[in-house]
């Protein structure tokens, strides 16, 4: 992997979200589990960016966050890269999601 981009839009709901980005074998066990240092309040909209080389970041308003992710993350075949969001509310929204991945033949 190489790059992971998403918003998330939080809604007016009083709670604090925190963001993790996970890698795992779609079973019990987990490569890494990547989360961010700040956490998202309610009626807020941030950037988050995981990528290879990047300096963590985030901007004074916790609009944008960027987190550096290790080089060279094979995953194998059936492994998952997902998004976890503690205290996700009903009316919060993820969008813009984009996966920046190399893929090799076998």
């Amino acid at each position: 992997m190489i790059s992971f981009f998403c918003q998330l839009v939080t809604s007016a709901a009083a709670a604090n979200r925190l963001v993790r980005l996970e890698f795992d074998d779609n079973a019990s066990n987990t490569l890494m589990l990547m989360h961010d240092p700040v956490i998202q309040a309610a009626s807020l909209t941030t950037v988050y960016t995981f990528a290879r080389g990047i300096n963590s970041t985030m901007s004074a308003s916790l609009r944008e966050v960027g987190r550096d992710i290790p080089n060279n993350v094979w995953l194998g075949p059936g492994f998952v890269i997902r998004t976890i969001t503690g205290n996700v509310q009903g009316g919060d929204q993820y969008s813009r999601g984009t996966l920046l991945v190399r893929e090799w033949g076998v």
